[in-house]
């Protein structure tokens, strides 16, 4: 599971890590070498990375790829390709399942 504490409202959520990311844990959890941190991006020297250093390498990245979406995108993308809206409400930390609906609807267009 991944801890989070929704920056707007502080609600705690636990995110079930499943597919590529979980390989990826699994994988780093079975090496031979200690591991150092709880913490799951980290910087070239096992420090925890910090937001403003990320975000200056998504920026980079972003820009080598030659995209065009902010950071923030990507959390309201993932929510808009779920097909459960009250999976993505509970991501969001929507109160309401109607403030999904909206939301959902205006990223992506109304289901005809």
């Amino acid at each position: 599971m991944l801890w989070v504490t929704q920056g707007k409202t502080g609600t705690k959520l636990r995110i079930s890590v499943t597919g590529s990311l979980a390989t990826v844990i699994s994988t780093v959890l079975s090496r031979k070498h200690k591991v150092t941190s709880l913490n799951l991006v980290l910087n070239e020297k096992g420090e925890p990375l910090s937001y403003n250093s990320l975000r200056y390498r998504f920026e980079s990245a972003r820009k080598a790829a030659a995209i065009n979406f902010q950071f923030r995108d990507i959390r309201a993308k993932t929510a808009s390709d779920l097909e459960d809206a009250q999976r993505a409400r509970k991501l969001l930390d929507h109160a309401s399942a109607k403030m999904t609906e909206h939301y959902i609807r205006s990223r992506v267009g109304e289901k005809v």
